[in-house]
C-alpha cells in the first residue's frame, strides 16, 4: 500500500451543487484532512434540483458519470435512469482502472444495481471496497404503494431484494446508517454484527437554545414533502393546536413532489400552517434554535429508521415529536428529548404536542438539553467521521496483513 492512501468514493446522491452538508462530502473533507487522497464518482443528475449539473457546478476532484434524469422519485424512468448510470459507471472505472488503482473504494448503498456493479469489480481488480448503506431498497420504496398493494409490491420486488441480499453478503466490508438497517443486513451477511455510524451533523457549528422565554410558540417541520411524510397529520394537528393556543404558529420549511397537495389540506383547514421554503442552512438552524417544539412526521409504512433531520433539530435544542418507532424511540426516550405519536392519527400528535408546549419552564428546559446532549453524544460528525476512518483503515491494515 503507498503511503498515501487512495479512496474513490461513488454515491449517485452527492447534493451538487449545494454540498456542505451530505454524509459523503464531510467525509471526503475528513479523510483529505486525514492524509487521504480521494477522487469522487457521482452522477452528472442533480436528484434535488431534477435537473442536470452545469459545468461551473461541479468542484475539483469530481467525475461526473452521465445519467439520463427522472422528473418523479417514484416512477419507473428513475429505475432506468439509475441502471443507466450503473452501466456508465462501471464502464468509466474499468477505463480509469487501466491506469490508475486506488487502495480502496467507498460505495453508497442504494442504489443497490450500483453497489453491486462497484463491488463486482472492487473484487475483479482485487481492491478493498467499504459498502455505506443508507437505506433499504426495496422495503423503503415500498411506502409509495397504497397498503392494499404490499402484498403484490413484495412478490413484484422479489428480485430487487435478492439483489439488496447479494450486496449485503458479498461486500468485502458493510457499514450503515443505524442499529435498525445493520441489523436487517446481519440476517443475510451473518459475519458478526455490521458497524453503524448515524448519519449526524456537525453538531458544534450549529447555534441552539434551551431557555424556555427565549422561545416562540412555534411548531416545526422541516425537509421533503412527499408520501413518506406524515404531513397531512401534522396539518390536521396544528389546525387543532391553533384553536387550543391561539398564539401558536405551525412552519413547515422544505419542498417536494407533493408540496401542491399540501397546501391544499391546509388552505381548507383555514391555513394553520406556514409554508416557508427552503432556507439556507445557517438561517434555517438558527430559526429552529428559537422555535418550541420539532415533529418528525413518518407514515407508519416507511421503512426509516434515524431520518437525519433528528440531529438537526436536536442539535438546535428543540424537543422533538416523533413518529417513528424502534431504535429511534428508544434513543428520544433515554435522552429525554421528546415525545412519540402514532403515525396517521391526529389526536396522538396533538396529545403530545400539547404535552410539550405545557411543560413547566425546567420541564421544558431539561427536554431542550437532553435533545442537545443528544446530538453532542451520538449525531456529532466530529466523532462520527473519525470512527469511520478509522474502520477504513482497519480494512486496509487487514488488507495488508493478509497479503
Amino acid at each position: 500500500m503507498s503511503q498515501t492512501v487512495k479512496v474513490w468514493m461513488i454515491s449517485n446522491f452527492w447534493g451538487l451543487p449545494s454540498r456542505g452538508n451530505g454524509r459523503f462530502d464531510t467525509l471526503m473533507q475528513a479523510m483529505r484532512a486525514d492524509g487521504m487522497e480521494v477522487v469522487a464518482f457521482t452522477s452528472s443528475f442533480s436528484h434535488q434540483l431534477k435537473r442536470h449539473l452545469l459545468p461551473n457546478e461541479v468542484p475539483a476532484g469530481f467525475n461526473l458519470i452521465h445519467e439520463p434524469g427522472y422528473a418523479g422519485n417514484a416512477s419507473m424512468v428513475r429505475l432506468l435512469s439509475h441502471v443507466s448510470f450503473c452501466k456508465n459507471l462501471v464502464k468509466a472505472l474499468r477505463k480509469r482502472l487501466q491506469y490508475e488503482r486506488p487502495d480502496l473504494i467507498y460505495v453508497a448503498c442504494p442504489p443497490t444495481l450500483t453497489a453491486r456493479g462497484v463491488i463486482s469489480i472492487a473484487k475483479q481488480f482485487d481492491i478493498p471496497c467499504i459498502a455505506d448503506v443508507q437505506d433499504l431498497w426495496p422495503e423503503g420504496l415500498r411506502v409509495a404503494v397504497p397498503k392494499a398493494g404490499h402484498s403484490l409490491f413484495s412478490l413484484a420486488t422479489t428480485p430487487w431484494l435478492a439483489l439488496e441480499n447479494s450486496v449485503f453478503r458479498n461486500a468485502p466490508s458493510v457499514i450503515s446508517v443505524s442499529k435498525t438497517y445493520s441489523k436487517r443486513i446481519d440476517t443475510v451477511r451473518r459475519q458478526g454484527e455490521t458497524p453503524y455510524y448515524y448519519l449526524g451533523e456537525q453538531v458544534q457549528s450549529i447555534p441552539y437554545c434551551t431557555c424556555r422565554e427565549s422561545k416562540r410558540l412555534e411548531i416545526i417541520y422541516i425537509g421533503t414533502l412527499s408520501f413518506s411524510y406524515d404531513i397531512h397529520t401534522f396539518i390536521k394537528a396544528c389546525a387543532r393546536i391553533k384553536e387550543m393556543f391561539p398564539k401558536a404558529q405551525a412552519t413547515i420549511l422544505g419542498g417536494g413532489p407533493h408540496e401542491d397537495e399540501f397546501r391544499s389540506l391546509n388552505g381548507q383547514l383555514g391555513e394553520p400552517v406556514t409554508f416557508g421554503g427552503y432556507l439556507p442552512k445557517d438561517e434555517l438552524s438558527m430559526y429552529m434554535s428559537s422555535s418550541l417544539v420539532a415533529v418528525n412526521a413518518i407514515v407508519a409504512s416507511s421503512a426509516t429508521s434515524l431520518p437525519n433531520k433528528i440531529f438537526h433539530y436536536a442539535a438546535c435544542g428543540l424537543p422533538i415529536v416523533n413518529s417513528v418507532q424502534g431504535e429511534l424511540a428508544d434513543l428520544l426516550s433515554c435522552s429525554n428529548a421528546g415525545l412519540q405519536y402514532e403515525a396517521n392519527n391526529v389526536a396522538s400528535l396533538v396529545s403530545s404536542l400539547t404535552k410539550i408546549m405545557l411543560l413547566d419552564k425546567s420541564q421544558y428546559e431539561a427536554m431542550a438539553r437532553g435533545a442537545r446532549n443528544m446530538a453532542e453524544k451520538y449525531g456529532d460528525r466530529a466523532l462520527i467521521e473519525p470512527a469511520i476512518i478509522s474502520h477504513v483503515r482497519r480494512v486496509l491494515d487487514e488488507r495488508t496483513s493478509s497479503l
